[in-house]
């Protein structure tokens, strides 16, 4: 098994040189204001690497409406929907999953 010992052996030193960055990470993501610098820093990184599920312009978007910045949110969210193409089913999903959660 030796792709077995192998993987295992890469998945563990990757953590080991990511495990501070991570948990610094989760420390400073508390609030919904701390997501959206991480959601500046996102969209700032070159592509490749680690991708980020979802994109970091959708969790934007969203983490304003929860915020109650709605007009922003509508703004970002249509920004990202152009940006994606997104098909039609999509793009009506999130702006009811927008709309809901700016009411709460």
């Amino acid at each position: 098994m030796l792709g077995e010992d192998c993987f295992r052996k890469e998945l563990g030193n990757a953590w080991t040189d990511s495990r501070a960055r991570i948990e610094k990470w989760f420390r400073e993501t508390v609030t919904l204001e701390s997501v959206l610098p991480r959601c500046a820093e996102q969209r700032l990184r070159e592509s490749g690497g680690v991708r980020v599920v979802p994109e970091a312009e959708l969790v934007h978007a969203l983490t304003l409406g929860r915020l109650g910045r709605r007009a922003e949110a509508l703004e970002e969210l249509e920004a990202f929907l152009n940006h994606t193409a997104a098909e039609e089913e999509a793009r009506a999903n999130l702006k009811v999953a927008l709309e809901q959660i700016s009411r709460c």
